[in-house]
């Protein structure tokens, strides 16, 4: 009897401590997260300590397709980030970026997500561009408004 009873101990014993494992694992892979965070992990980026995530929507299906945008600002010019961003005169890079934002509200749409739709804007034409691409991850379209101190980011991500 005592036998049976200690192994209904360990038994409930081994239980609890993988329930109270799965549940820490849990929180600790879903904690809130920065989104220029994302962006420096999924691409390499490096941002300055000053950075600052004015806005951000994501519009993620399954697997992990849809769009992610966002605008961070900055209190000085973030020049190590901006090293290869250059000016888009035939405006190709502020159309992509266009594009993305269309698929961003068709994909927000379909999932039902809410976001304030006065903040998703079209960057100026005066900013300087850098469009990143990755077959297995995405493309990233990036414009630096150089007045304003704010980087614009759409990422389609496939």
């Amino acid at each position: 009897m005592k036998r049976i009873y200690k192994v209904h101990i360990i038994t409930l014993i081994l239980i609890v401590a993988l329930i109270c494992s799965a549940a820490i694992s849990f929180v600790a892979c879903n904690k809130e997260r920065e989104a220029w965070e994302i962006y420096e992990e999924k691409w390499n980026f490096e941002f300055p300590d000053d950075v600052k995530t004015e806005f951000h929507v994501a519009a993620i299906g399954w697997p992990s397709d849809g769009v992610r945008y966002s605008i961070f600002t900055f209190e000085n010019r973030p020049d190590k980030l901006l090293e290869d961003f250059k000016p888009d005169k035939a405006n190709q890079s502020r159309d992509a970026f266009e594009e993305c934002l269309d698929l961003l509200y068709t994909f927000a749409q379909s999932k039902k997500i809410e976001y304030d739709k006065d903040k998703v804007v079209l960057p100026n034409e005066n900013c300087i561009w850098k469009i990143q691409d990755n077959s297995s991850i995405g493309h990233i379209y990036m414009a630096y408004d150089e007045d304003d101190y704010k980087l614009y980011i759409t990422e389609l991500i496939i």
